[in-house]
């Protein structure tokens, strides 16, 4: 899809990175909401009479409009201020209902009924959001494992789609994730579910490496599966440890 957006970024949003500025576009309609609560500056039976206020209504048709701007320069695709709201659903209730609820309980009993005084959580309306909007759309990255967007074997790992890298293992096993603009963006350690889950990218069926570690030091190395015939049995090259001088 190619179309003229405001954002001229070169790298593609992720997952988590949408869902901030969604959840910060919908606590700032809420903080507003919650800081003229439970009165809004009139007597508290003309408030119950108000239902929401006008500046309540303005703080939600404000986060609408600015998630379908933000939503139609990311994806092409046109959408309404009420239908942003609509699509911040969690259990079937949009987001202004839950609001609206939420002032209504607090104007009926003259104080904030949100827990611990504070406007509810808006993660989850936000998480809603963005799972519903953002498909495979231009400006944001595709949900997926690292190791499922495998492309091609380049020297020094494994390089994505998006020409980030999987490094090969260093000596104490550990594996580091570097961007397209080589910059460290995690490292994850022996002994951990994610280290265990992105070994398999070098020891896996469709690998052509695979990785030993020596039980005498502990040092972590890569091997070619090409290489295992030639070189025999395993041979440590930093403590001399020998498969077939263990096995005599």
């Amino acid at each position: 899809m190619s179309f003229d957006s405001m954002y001229q970024g070169k790298r593609p949003f992720t997952r988590e990175q949408l869902v901030f500025v969604v959840e910060a576009t919908l606590a700032a309609a809420m903080d507003m909401i919650e800081s003229w609560l439970p009165s809004a500056g009139t007597s508290l039976e003309d408030r119950k009479a108000l239902g929401l206020a006008s500046y309540e209504r303005g703080a939600l048709e404000t986060a609408g409009m600015s998630l379908s701007i933000f939503c139609a320069q990311l994806t092409g695709d046109g959408l309404g201020a009420a239908d942003a709201l609509m699509c911040c659903r969690v259990d079937d209730v949009p987001f202004h209902e839950m609001v609206q609820e939420w002032v209504r309980k607090s104007v009926a009993s003259g104080e904030n009924t949100a827990p611990n005084g504070v406007a509810p959580e808006a993660r989850p309306w936000a998480e809603a959001f963005v799972n519903e909007c953002f498909q495979n759309t231009p400006h944001v990255e595709p949900e997926s494992e690292f190791h499922e967007a495998v492309h091609k074997w380049v020297e020094g790992g494994y390089q994505l789609e998006d020409s980030g890298l999987i490094e090969f293992p260093d000596e104490d096993g550990s594996i580091s994730y570097r961007d397209q603009y080589g910059n460290h963006e995690a490292t994850w350690t022996p002994g951990t579910e994610e280290h265990e889950e992105y070994l398999k990218i070098f020891t896996g069926e469709n690998s052509p490496w695979t990785v030993w570690k020596c039980p005498e030091c502990g040092i972590y190395k890569v091997v070619g599966k090409d290489e295992l015939p030639e070189i025999g049995t395993p041979f440590c090259t930093e403590c001399g440890w020998d498969d077939e001088m263990e096995q005599q």
